[in-house]
Order: C-alpha cells, then sequence, then structure tokens
C-alpha cells in the first residue's frame, strides 16, 4: 500500500514538473534554456518509467506523444522547424527502450523466481520422501516396531558415544507348532499380537525391536543392575507367557532369553548381536523359557 502510494506520488510530481517545464519553455527564448529544460523532461521521464513501469511509460507516451503533435502544428502554422519536435521523439525512444527493457528483465526474475519455488518445492518433496525412506529402512512391515536394522544402529550409536548398554533378546519357543498347525498367516497374526504387546508395555521405556521371524529384543540404554534386567524379563515374561488366541484356539508358549552388555560382551554390533544370540540357545538348551548371561554361557 506504501509503495503505490509513493509511486502515486512521484507519477503525480513528474507529470506536473514536465508540463510546468513546457509552459515555462514556451516563454523563453534561449535555446540554452530550453536545452536545459528539456534534459530535465527526458529525466522526469525517465524517472517516471523506472517507478512506475507501465503506468509511468503510458503517461511518458501520452505527454510526449501530444507535444509531438503541438510541435508538428506549431510547424506547419509557423513553417519553421522546432528542436523540441526531435527531443520528444528521442524521449519515447528511449523510455520505450527502457520500459521493453524493464519488462523483459522482470518476466526473467518472475520466471527465475518461479524456478526457484519449483525447485524449492521439488527439494522439499523429495526431503520428504528421503525421510519417509528412511523411516521405512528401520520399521519391520509386518509389525510397526522397530526392526534389526534401527537395533544395528542404537548400538553403533552407543559404541561410538562410548556408552554402556544392555541388549535382552529372545526367541518365542514352540512357536512354529502355530506355522505348522494353521499355517503362516496365522503365525504373522501371532507375531503382531506379541508385538503389539511389547509395544505397548516397553515401547515408552526402552526401544523394542522385532528382529525376524519370531525373535525380539529390548535395549537397554545406560547401566543397569541385574536385578533391574531381572525385572525387566520377568515383566517379559508375563506378556509372552500369556496365552495368544490364533483362528479360535488358544497357544500358550513361552520365550528364550539371552542378554549381552556393553562393553563386557563385545565391541561391534555384529559381536554383541552374535553373542546375544548363542546366549538364547543356551537358554533354549537348558530347557527354555528361562534366560542367559552371555557372560556365563
Amino acid at each position: 500500500m506504501k509503495n503505490k502510494t509513493l509511486q502515486l506520488s512521484v507519477l503525480i510530481i513528474c507529470v506536473v514538473l514536465f508540463a510546468t517545464i513546457f509552459m515555462v519553455s514556451l516563454s523563453t527564448s534561449a535555446t540554452m534554456y530550453k536545452g536545459i529544460l528539456a534534459q530535465v523532461q527526458v529525466a522526469l521521464c525517465v524517472v517516471l518509467v523506472m517507478t512506475n513501469h507501465r503506468t509511468g511509460y503510458l503517461s511518458v507516451i501520452i505527454m510526449n506523444g501530444f507535444l509531438v503533435v503541438y510541435k508538428i502544428f506549431d510547424m506547419l502554422q509557423s513553417h519553421g522547424t522546432s528542436v523540441g519536435f526531435v527531443i520528444y521523439i528521442i524521449t519515447i525512444i528511449l523510455t520505450s527502450i527502457l520500459y521493453f527493457y524493464m519488462k523483459t528483465n522482470q518476466v526473467q526474475h518472475e520466471e527465475l523466481r518461479r524456478q526457484y519455488e519449483e525447485l524449492k518445492n521439488t527439494d522439499r518433496v523429495l526431503q520428504e520422501k528421503d525421510d519417509m525412506l528412511k523411516k521405512l529402512a528401520y520399521l519391520d512391515p509386518l509389525t510397526g516396531m522397530h526392526n534389526a536394522h534401527y537395533m544395528q544402529l542404537k548400538i553403533n550409536e552407543a559404541i561410538q558415544a562410548g556408552k554402556p548398554f544392555h541388549v535382552i533378546y529372545f526367541d518365542i519357543d514352540n512357536f512354529k507348532q502355530i506355522d505348522d498347525i494353521h499355517g503362516p498367516k496365522a503365525g504373522d497374526q501371532a507375531i503382531i499380537t506379541y508385538a503389539e504387546r511389547i509395544q505397548s508395555s516397553f515401547s515408552s521405556r526402552y526401544v523394542c525391536v522385532r528382529m525376524k521371524s519370531d525373535k525380539f529384543a529390548v535395549f537397554l540404554e545406560g547401566e543397569h543392575s541385574e536385578d533391574e534386567i531381572f525385572s525387566l524379563i520377568e515383566q517379559l515374561r508375563a506378556v509372552i507367557n500369556s496365552p495368544v488366541t490364533v483362528t479360535m484356539q488358544k497357544f500358550n508358549l513361552s520365550a528364550s532369553y539371552g542378554i549381552i552388555s556393553f562393553p563386557r560382551d563385545g565391541g561391534t554390533a555384529d559381536m554383541l548381536l552374535k553373542h546375544a544370540i548363542m546366549a538364547v540357545y543356551k537358554a533354549k538348551g537348558s530347557g527354555k523359557n528361562t534366560f542367559c548371561f552371555f557372560s556365563r554361557a
């Protein structure tokens, strides 16, 4: 609004000055003064075009066009010549060049701005897709839990930071009987049920992960005493050992648990997870539905 008011003010001032200079030039016969006044008129026309663009340009064309007609009529009447006639024609040509140059520049600027906005939008869409792909890369498609890649990421981050942590890796005991009796789809439904239980009970406190098939893990950041780990395993047992219903049939399953600690049980993610699986097999060999620390396996 302020910009438009300023443009209008400049337009009015320039037009009034242009008309005043023309009237003054009519009352003087000195060629030098007429030349100076004509130069001021040219400058006013340039200011009009540069500040008011199309409106200023049209004003310049109208004013100078009127004066060209006036000078032609004056020459016909006096049978003489007029320098002003040439000046006004030149003013029209110069301001036309200036206006169309500015207009072309503006079009190019707008095109560049449009391309810039398109690039920004494209970059935003690509960034959103990249973020989505990264998110999906760390999610298990069946359960919506974090997956093994995410566990690897958490372990590597903790190792690089030199922070202690524990992982409770567990495998559902005798899960194969669900697949054998009711098929893989029923097995998937059972996995989803276990995943929902684990997430609702522990995801607010710990990182819970479906590693693969019927294998899950819980990441415990920081130092935890054995009593704290025992307590968490008992809570996990309560969740896993609760009957799961598949195709109208109840199954009472359990899990075997392997516990590893950093830095005691290894220095890389692969080594630590390998040791966790070894501890799970040790627990299974001890009768299942129990747990084993790798350091004691």
